[in-house]
């Protein structure tokens, strides 16, 4: 557990103290916590709001379940990986780019949606796509300038 899941855990054990040392018995528990839901308070974070009835309720169940460590936040099971886009939708995103650096986001999201891989924009910061489209990764453009000047009209005609 870290130091800021410890703040967390600390911060809702502090909330529910008076129910879990027995100081509040059972029958006086559900208006103990419809009182604190109403009660405006300072969060770790900073930020100040109002606990719901129903996170106390899930918090103290959680406490009377799994302890003090079930009050602390939990890491999401699916952290670090995309929720709305399949792998293979992102490895097609990244061989597409890689096939044509300058391709843009745009384009892109455009071959997929004809080839009815995706029906959204998928590349704007994706987990795989960082590497591809870094400015190493890309040739740089050389400007190109006009030397023939035998085209050019001279500075003394003008337009009627």
């Amino acid at each position: 557990m870290t130091s800021k899941d410890e703040t967390w855990a600390v911060f809702w054990c502090g909330l529910l103290c008076p129910i879990l040392y027995g100081e509040i018995t059972p029958k006086e528990e559900n208006r103990f916590l419809r009182e604190l839901s109403g009660k405006e308070l300072v969060y770790p974070d900073g930020k100040r709001r109002r606990p719901s009835l129903s996170t106390l309720r899930r918090k103290l169940r959680a406490y009377r379940r799994e302890g003090f460590k079930a009050l602390a936040r939990r890491k999401r099971s699916d952290r670090g990986k995309s929720r709305k886009v399949s792998p293979e939708i992102i490895e097609k995103a990244v061989a597409l780019k890689r096939e044509q650096p300058r391709r843009s986001d745009e384009t892109i999201n455009n071959i997929l949606e004809s080839s009815c891989l995706w029906t959204n924009s998928i590349v704007h910061y994706r987990p795989g796509f960082r590497s591809v489209t870094t400015r190493g990764n890309t040739p740089r453009r050389t400007r190109r300038r006009r030397s023939d000047t035998s085209r050019a009209l001279p500075r003394s005609v003008t337009w009627i």
